[in-house]
């Protein structure tokens, strides 16, 4: 997504996706990428889901071919809860039967 700034200079782009990927459009050096990936598990050992959260600027005339041409700053991390639907545990309860008559 991104959004033209006020004073119609430059754009801003955004970025979500999973942590990881955000990462690499960041281009997070080995130390970054390590403490990222402490906070990750940190949340995700809480039960959260886990998105990253990256921002770039540009202006019409530099815009990159690709996006990971960005120049993106990390943001940050949005851990949300992700309740499981009422229907999961009967399907996986059936695609452990499936086969075996024991349903």
């Amino acid at each position: 997504m991104y959004w033209e700034s006020p004073d119609k200079q430059k754009y801003v782009i955004a970025a979500k996706g999973s942590p990881e990927a955000i990462a690499d459009l960041c281009h997070l050096d080995q130390e970054k990428n390590k403490e990222l990936t402490a906070s990750i598990e940190r949340m995700a050992d809480n039960g959260l889901r886990v998105l990253g959260v990256a921002k770039a600027y540009f202006r019409k005339t530099d815009l990159p071919d690709v996006q990971h041409d960005f120049t993106f700053e990390f943001v940050g991390l949005i851990g949300f809860i992700d309740p499981v639907r009422p229907t999961v545990p009967p399907a996986i309860k059936e695609a452990y039967g499936a086969g075996s008559g024991l349903l």
